[in-house]
């Protein structure tokens, strides 16, 4: 199985990054990231 990103989502993904970079931190911005992949592994592990 394979996690199919639509174009809105990359550009709100990246959109998010950018925010929290620029308002909160990048240990923020990689904490968002680490949970984002931990959620896509789920999901590939448990796709029902």
């Amino acid at each position: 199985m394979e996690i199919i990103w639509t174009n809105r989502a990359h550009y709100t993904y990246d959109s998010d990054i950018a925010y929290l970079i620029d308002e909160w931190s990048i240990e923020v911005a990689k904490s968002f990231i680490d949970k984002v992949e931990q959620t896509e592994k789920l999901l590939l592990e448990n796709p029902e």
